[in-house]
């Protein structure tokens, strides 16, 4: 059998077209290439096209540095199967050399399953009593089918309380750029890296998404720290913060006795910034006064401080905004012209639910830094034999099946929640706000057992068994081809969790699929199951917000609130009543945005006239001389006075 510890993997030249799921058949001497690899990319050129390769991604082990580790199985692309116990296959963190098995005493040294091609998925045999193999929280049959939906979102294996592994694809063939101060080792993140290189040698400005918490700030640093700037200073400035009225002085500073409480001279953002890089967090939260600001600025390249002269300034801008940018142009808050110069260059940063294998690393690298803090180190060193580490597995699975809405800076405050409350305790514990279980997540249904019979002597490539019964697997049921089949796929993951404790959505694995290949049914669906919120539909179909803003716009009936007319309100309002959510469900729209537009067309219709009888949410603007109704729906709040 061919074993292969494969962390950068390029496909040899001469391949048959035979597929394996898709993919070409490689040839012995490509697998036995297919090494990790130290070689990292620090240029802007790849080699090769990335290329989509089976694989196991340590999510826990007892000795903690094993986490993140990647088991690259090549030998399924060859048609070949392969086992999984305690002494094979090799592990390795990608980009180095270095690869060993599993090798914990916890786990049997005979095989616990076997992994074989099944179509564009993979089939599992497990050989070990199903209290000892759990697949995403179920106790599973014997054979077991993953879907390739399913492979690309990853599910998650339990291998007797002992080791937790990813079973996924992974994006290989071409060398790992250099970590920049990332934690990580997902095609996400590497992904990232490589972007960061890209616009970090251009001297233009940058514009980073993503949703909050998401690190964003840290990519910026890691862009500044690779670019010819890195010796000279980095600003960062929270816009959120900015006050309008004192906003010139702030970014541009001012000379001593300008105003008032002028007492000392001022060099102002953009001054403190000369000749390295200026950060302008929350770009969206800016003021239209410090928009006009930052535009004449960016425009000419000089900038006055208050009281004094005009000079110039040399200043790389990278900002950041969670914001829809576009949507807010179009409703007047933001400058148009604004948008257009800041972001010459644009990154996307994935949430931390896209990118779900580097969870227990980031977890681990933040209780680390806490607990040194504590004076507890030594808590996550591997354990004396026979005892269970400080960090328990249980723990690690809650947090990967958690969803994290506050992306990695939640999981930072939940580590170091964990570090202060548990660093005196045997075993860590799940805090009080995260100890709902996702597991719960599934309903009795989420698996769908498939009967075929009667088996053959020969196994068919489709993976076809014939169910017997549930008892325990044994040599002779093995041999005579007695097996429970069940499906996998993200479709069949059952019931909707909590959305205080809503794990990961299988959507997510569309996150690979580019916009233009998404169908129309698909676009909407997901609109439909987000309740029309274009966020969070982006979120769960893996594709950036303005994105799907272009897609909806060629889709016939798909709109933004900000686009309906008030007679369409009008008549949604007489079908359904005051009732917003109704409303917004009818329109197709969703209700935050609806209500969004009902407040813009009220201010559009009263001015600042608010009157004791103004509806916070006036609608039937149909005719710009009727008095404003006096209408309140349902949620929306009380009227107010001026």
């Amino acid at each position: 059998m061919r074993r292969s510890s494969v962390a950068e993997f390029v496909p040899a030249a001469s391949q048959a077209p035979d597929a394996v799921g898709g993919l070409p058949a490689v040839s012995l001497e490509t697998v036995a290439a297919a090494v990790a690899s130290p070689q990292t990319d620090s240029g802007l050129h790849h080699a090769a096209a990335p290329y989509k390769v089976p694989a196991a991604v340590v999510l826990y082990h007892p000795d903690f540095t094993r986490i993140g580790q990647v088991a690259v199985l090549a030998e399924l692309l060859c048609g070949d199967e392969v086992r999984l116990s305690r002494s094979e296959p090799p592990f390795a963190l990608p980009g180095t050399g270095q690869a060993v098995p599993l090798q914990t005493q916890m786990l049997p040294d005979d095989p616990i399953l076997m992994i074989r091609p099944a179509g564009d998925g993979v089939e599992l045999e497990f050989y070990q009593p199903a209290t000892l193999c759990t697949l995403d929280g179920q106790q599973l049959g014997q054979l077991t089918q993953l879907t390739a939906d399913a492979l690309d979102y990853g599910a998650v294996l339990e291998l007797g309380d002992a080791v937790l592994l990813l079973l996924t694809r992974v994006e290989v063939g071409r060398p790992l750029p250099p970590p920049q101060g990332m934690v990580g080792h997902s095609d996400g993140i590497q992904r990232l890296r490589r972007e960061i290189l890209s616009v970090a040698r251009v001297d233009a400005p940058v514009l980073i998404r993503g949703e909050t918490g998401s690190g964003k700030e840290r990519v910026a640093r890691a862009i500044h720290d690779a670019s010819p700037r890195a010796n000279r200073p980095f600003v960062a400035v929270n816009m959120a913060a900015v006050v309008a009225s004192a906003a010139a002085s702030e970014l541009f500073g001012h000379r001593r006795g300008a105003f008032t409480d002028a007492v000392a001279s001022h060099v102002g953002h953009f001054g403190l910034a000369d000749g390295g890089t200026l950060f302008l967090d929350e770009i969206g939260e800016a003021p239209p006064s410090v928009q006009t600001l930052l535009l004449r600025a960016l425009d000419e390249g000089n900038i006055q401080p208050v009281g004094g002269t005009t000079r110039k300034v040399d200043v790389r801008l990278i900002t950041a905004t969670d914001a829809d940018l576009e949507y807010d142009v179009e409703n007047g808050r933001f400058r148009d012209a604004l948008l257009h110069r800041i972001q010459v260059c644009t990154i996307d940063v994935p949430p931390l639910s896209q990118h779900r294998e580097d969870i227990p690393a980031l977890l681990v690298h933040f209780l680390r830094e806490q607990l040194k803090a504590l004076g507890a180190e030594r808590l996550m060193q591997p354990p004396p034999p026979q005892r269970l580490p400080w960090l328990t597995l249980p723990v690690v699975r809650e947090l990967v099946a958690y969803s994290w809405p506050g992306n990695v800076r939640q999981l930072r405050n939940v580590a170091t929640e964990i570090a202060v409350r548990d660093h005196g305790h045997r075993h860590a514990s799940l805090p009080p706000s995260l100890q709902r279980t996702p597991t719960a997540r599934r309903n009795s249904g989420a698996y769908e057992s498939v009967h075929v019979g009667p088996p053959s002597a020969a196994r068919r490539p489709s993976g076809a068994f014939e169910s017997v019964n549930f008892g325990p697997p044994n040599a002779a049921r093995r041999m005579s081809g007695a097996f429970e089949t069940v499906a996998l796929s993200p479709a069949s993951f059952g019931g909707a969790p909590p959305a205080s404790f809503a794990p990961a959505s299988p959507q997510a694995s569309r996150s690979r699929t580019p916009p233009s290949q998404l169908s129309d049914d698909t676009i909407t669906q997901a609109l439909r199951d987000a309740n029309w919120n274009i966020t969070v539909a982006a979120q769960q179909l893996g594709i950036a917000k303005n994105s799907l803003v272009t897609r909806m716009a060629a889709i016939g009936g798909l709109r933004r609130a900000n686009q309906l007319t008030p007679r369409e309100i009008e008549a949604a309002r007489a079908q359904v009543g005051d009732d917003p959510r109704a409303m917004a469900q009818l329109l197709q729209v969703s209700e935050r945005g609806l209500l969004l537009h009902l407040r813009q067309l009220q201010s559009v219709r009263c001015g600042e006239r608010r009157g004791d009888h103004c509806s916070e949410l006036c609608v039937g603007l149909d005719e710009p001389d009727d008095p404003c109704r006096d209408s309140v729906f349902r949620g929306g709040g009380e009227s107010s006075g001026a």
